[in-house]
């Protein structure tokens, strides 16, 4: 045992030492089992005014919080809405009501005064769900999902240290901001073919896609006609959109490697709401994580993805 201190203190100060990441489940604010939604969301259990519970899906493409309007009406709660906001979805957008909730509990912690979007319900976006936690929420913790043992677990900033971990990528997030608007969503730098392209950190859609300034660097031209793709998070794609698939077939992304994914190509009007469309830029869905653990630090801007 006399040398295990030693190896600490020298293990300190060699560079590229680092320890492992070891999250103890009695320092979580919250333990909360998790499902997988038929689009491979991530999706916990929440109670709205102690109403419930319901099913909602972690999103990073989203900004603010939504819960749609058939999941009000089948709680019985009757909601105040006094403001509207405009709404950018995957392909377009629109003006929405913004509702005060006293209180959205997820597990055992409680996000008293919560301001959520109420959306359709009768969209794919609502698909198995019955509403979205966007960056608003997701930024107040950092979380840990756990693909093994099925639960999601919420930590204080503090917790989760910065500091280079054993066996986990540290990936950064940078911020993008939306306009003149305080919004917040993530971009990664995702590495195909040797060139790099900026791709917004998506967890609420299901598949990643790239718009047609990205494709065609890797040679893909738009002679094919439109597909029917049904795109999570946003409605049907007009006959005017041309849209077709790519198969990459190694994509990096910090250390990890990634082999034979499917890029769904379009020149979806959220690319322009990024002010990126005439640029080339991808969207990176959760079909990339919600089969390995990952730690979500937004206020570090940082993802944490365990190595296999």
């Amino acid at each position: 045992m006399r040398w295990s201190g030693a190896f600490l203190v020298l293990c300190a100060l060699a560079s590229g030492c680092a320890a492992p990441l070891v999250l103890d489940e009695q320092e979580a604010l919250a333990v909360i089992p998790h499902r997988i939604s038929p689009n491979g969301q991530i999706v916990v259990e929440v109670l709205l005014n102690d109403q419930g519970p319901v099913d909602f899906a972690l999103d990073t493409g989203a900004s603010i919080s939504v819960v749609f309007d058939q999941t009000l009406t089948k709680l019985g709660l009757d909601v105040v809405s006094n403001d509207e906001k405009v709404i950018q979805g995957m392909l377009g957008l629109g003006r929405f009501p913004i509702a005060d909730v006293d209180r959205v509990q997820i597990g055992k912690d409680a996000w008293e005064r919560a301001r959520l979007a109420i959306l359709p319900g009768d969209t794919p976006a609502s698909r198995g769900i019955d509403g979205i936690l966007g960056t608003d929420y997701l930024g107040r913790h950092a979380l840990a999902y756990s693909q093994g043992n099925r639960t999601l677990q919420l930590y204080t900033q503090n917790t989760v240290q910065e500091i280079a971990y054993r066996g986990w990528a540290t990936i950064p997030l940078q911020r993008l901001q939306i306009g003149n608007s305080d919004a917040r969503v993530y971009v990664i730098d995702i590495v195909i073919q040797g060139r790099h392209v900026p791709a917004l950190l998506d967890l609420g859609t299901e598949m990643s896609l790239m718009n047609w300034n990205a494709a065609r660097a890797f040679g893909v031209t738009q002679s094919r006609s439109k597909q029917e793709i049904e795109v999570s998070g946003a409605i049907e794609v007009d006959d005017e959109t041309k849209v077709a698939r790519l198969v990459v077939n190694e994509l990096q992304l910090a250390n990890l490697t990634w082999r034979n994914r499917l890029f769904l190509i379009a020149d979806l009007p959220v690319f322009e709401a990024l002010g990126l469309g005439n640029e080339p830029m991808a969207i990176v869905g959760v079909d990339f994580f919600n089969q390995r653990d990952i730690v979500i630090d937004l206020v570090r801007e940082r993802l944490l993805v365990k190595l296999r």
